[in-house]
């Protein structure tokens, strides 16, 4: 086996100081312009890669960034996993150390005394049920963090994450204008900023557009729990239905079809999050949409400011609703079959 090419090689080849070397390698203005090009030229033809471990333990700096997410099997947050990885690997080489929750608080604190062990050299989350010890020693020792997607309150943390009213209020706007009357809303789980927010949308907006015709069902981070919430909404003879936790869009379309109901003559159906497969479904479904790639790459930059000890502004973005072909206007009466 052909042994490893070394910066000495590289010096060698370039007729410079290992320190020349060093210096050219790394792009320090120190070192003069025709030093740095046979450097260059030398490290081309040598096929030279840097030693990772070794510059890390000089420089105390690993290029590794620790990443939890909720829960992977959701394609939201496997989306932006997605973004964040490609973006932190491909713009500022850093690899990624990748965390998945599963909604679970007890997960998170696992996964974050694990890295905690590590040398990592900041830490993109999207925090489980608020604060935890485990969060809270990081964030002490002064590990740079950003909040992704969700905040815990209580941290003095930048984040990006969605603002849910633009989109609960515009598909509220939408079912109304459609002359939607009885509505209801299947929530996501209650411990997270996302779910909670969606649902205070929903009561802020909702009764002025459709009065005792508004109906809530909160639910678990269980997809299975959609089900009974679907259910309760149909015996309501709610017309339109508006998930806010896209991963129990599936249970409800199957309560909707053991009830021998379509869409959108008997229910309407608006999910949160603009999902590839839900482009797919027939009809297609109508969707509350958040900016997943610019939540990833803005969750990058606010990283790479902070770890740069620069002052961050925390962003929310927008959300709107795409509209498609799982809402019409009611022309049954909803509910059961």
């Amino acid at each position: 086996m052909a042994s490893r090419v070394t910066i000495k090689d590289v010096a060698a080849l370039a007729g410079v100081s290992l320190a020349t070397t060093s210096r050219a390698l790394a792009g320090k203005s120190n070192a003069s312009p025709k030093a740095r090009e046979k450097v260059l030229a030398a490290a081309s033809e040598l096929n030279y890669t840097p030693n990772i471990m070794a510059r890390s333990l000089r420089s105390a700096k690993t290029h590794a960034i620790g990443l939890l997410v909720s829960d992977i099997r959701n394609p939201h947050f496997a989306s932006l996993a997605h973004c964040i990885q490609t973006t932190l690997l491909t713009e500022l080489g850093y690899s990624t150390i990748l965390g998945n929750a599963s909604e679970d608080a007890r997960l998170q604190d696992l996964f974050l005394d694990h890295v905690s062990q590590q040398r990592i050299d900041g830490l993109i989350i999207a925090p489980q049920h608020g604060r935890s010890e485990a969060l809270e020693a990081l964030v002490s020792r002064g590990l740079p963090t950003v909040f992704v997607d969700r905040i815990a309150a209580g941290f003095d943390v930048p984040y990006v994450c969605s603002d849910s009213r633009p989109g609960v209020e515009g598909a509220l706007d939408h079912l109304q204008a459609l002359g939607h009357r009885t509505v209801g809303f299947v929530a996501g789980p209650q411990e997270t900023s996302t779910g909670s927010e969606r649902v205070e949308c929903f009561r802020q907006g909702a009764p002025h557009r459709f009065g005792a015709g508004a109906h809530l069902e909160t639910s678990s981070a269980d997809r299975r729990t959609g089900v009974p919430a679907t259910e309760r909404l149909l015996s309501l003879g709610c017309t339109a239905i508006v998930y806010g936790y896209s991963p129990h869009v599936v249970g409800g379309l199957d309560v909707i079809e053991r009830h021998g109901l379509r869409i959108p003559d008997d229910v309407s159906l608006i999910a949160f999050d603009d999902q590839p497969t839900f482009r797919f479904f027939r009809p297609r479904l109508t969707v509350i949409r958040q900016d997943v790639d610019a939540m990833g790459r803005a969750a990058v930059r606010l990283l790479q400011e902070t770890m740069a000890g620069h002052s961050t502004q925390s962003l929310r973005l927008t959300t709107e609703v795409i509209v498609r072909e799982s809402t019409a206007a009611p022309i049954r009466k909803g509910g059961r079959a």
